[in-house]
């Protein structure tokens, strides 16, 4: 993409901003209790579209190196709300809503609700999480991928490479499209799963 060209697209994320928030809008719909799982889904939403606005903001103004971090982020938001999706326990709303960590819970089966099991999980359902998951979690942990981040191309002939450090955009329109469809894609599929959550309420609830 272009500047332009980015700019135009980063204006549809206002759209999905707004489907967000229209998302949020139907499930606190007057006169309809909130329920347990609404509060997660709200949550998720509300933390959705904060990392949306983050990570244009942070594309836009030529940091796609902390943009990056933002996807994983975002993969975090879809697998946990999944979470929910899949636990045979009634106690696990409570025990999130209790404030205690989802990779420590274990259900009735006896599986540890860790990122991996959900990852695994979610798959079966949504084919592609699983490669975006182990993509980027190669940015948010620190390993090769930081490190051959410092290395460019040198004049010295006689140098493998010259370090560089603080520049934060050294990344091709090749390799900042592939993010942005990346994440693009991530945070679409949230917007899927609640909608269908927002489906079932108002077909058992209205």
């Amino acid at each position: 993409m272009t500047d332009e060209e980015l700019k135009d697209f980063f204006k549809s994320y206002d759209l999905l901003i707004s489907d967000f928030k229209f998302l949020a809008k139907g499930i606190m719909k007057d006169q309809t209790p909130i329920s347990k799982v609404d509060i997660i889904a709200l949550s998720i939403i509300n933390r959705t579209i904060a990392i949306v606005e983050g990570f244009r903001t942070l594309i836009n103004n030529n940091n796609t190196y902390s943009a990056l971090h933002l996807i994983r982020i975002q993969i975090d938001n879809l697998i946990r709300y999944f979470s929910i999706l899949i636990a045979e326990d009634d106690n696990y709303i409570d025990y999130i809503l209790n404030g205690n960590q989802i990779n420590k819970f274990k259900d009735k089966n006896g599986k540890i609700f860790s990122d991996r099991y959900l990852v695994d999980k979610i798959e079966k359902s949504y084919q592609g999480v699983n490669p975006l998951y182990l993509k980027y979690c190669g940015h948010i942990h620190f390993g090769i991928e930081h490190i051959e981040r410092i290395k460019m191309s040198s004049d010295n002939l006689e140098a493998l490479y010259t370090v560089v450090v603080g520049d934060l955009e050294n990344y091709s329109n090749e390799e900042k499209n592939e993010y942005i469809i990346d994440f693009t894609a991530v945070s679409l599929k949230i917007l899927e799963i609640i909608g269908d959550w927002l489906k079932t309420k108002e077909k058992y609830v209205y």
